[in-house]
């Protein structure tokens, strides 16, 4: 994959709108559904989508500023509620 993984975060918003689109199928006629199905489906070089389980994306969480956890980042408690 790229250095960066930007294939794979590609391929994870590809996937997801056909997700998305799969479950207003019976809107078709408002958003044009069927017609951005095919567009994904049927351009795979410009739409990568997952292929497999080996196809991911992460996050990862080093524990490193700024890659710590959600409930370890101190901006999220500055408000004095928890």
């Amino acid at each position: 994959t790229d250095a960066n993984g930007i294939i794979n975060w590609k391929k994870f918003c590809n996937s997801l709108s056909l997700r998305l689109l799969t479950r207003i199928l019976n809107r078709d006629g408002e958003v044009n559904v069927k017609e951005r199905i095919q567009e994904i489906t049927n351009n795979p070089t410009i739409f990568p989508i997952f292929q497999s389980n080996t196809d991911a994306v992460k996050v990862d969480i080093s524990g490193i500023y700024p890659l710590m956890p959600p409930i370890a980042r101190y901006q999220d408690f500055t408000t004095g509620r928890a």
